[in-house]
């Protein structure tokens, strides 16, 4: 794959991470494609899986249920 950039900033900004990274500006550029299309699949609160009470389910439901409504548009 050819990568052409017609923005020169951008440009500027692709050499200096790969000059900061000491990496060739196409191993950046795949790097950063690759970190912004790969789907992201998070464990941090994997954890607390069935360990709730049913009480401490129900205060959580509860805590959570304005996230679930959608803002009316004006």
């Amino acid at each position: 794959m050819t990568l052409v950039l017609e923005n020169p900033e951008l440009e500027a900004r692709l050499l200096q991470e790969a000059k900061k990274r000491g990496l060739r500006p196409e191993e950046v550029a795949l790097e950063m494609l690759r970190e912004k299309l790969t789907p992201r699949v998070h464990h941090d609160a994997d954890f607390l899986i069935g360990t709730l009470s049913d009480e401490d389910h129900a205060v959580f439901l509860a805590n959570i249920a304005a996230f679930e409504r959608v803002d009316e548009q004006p």
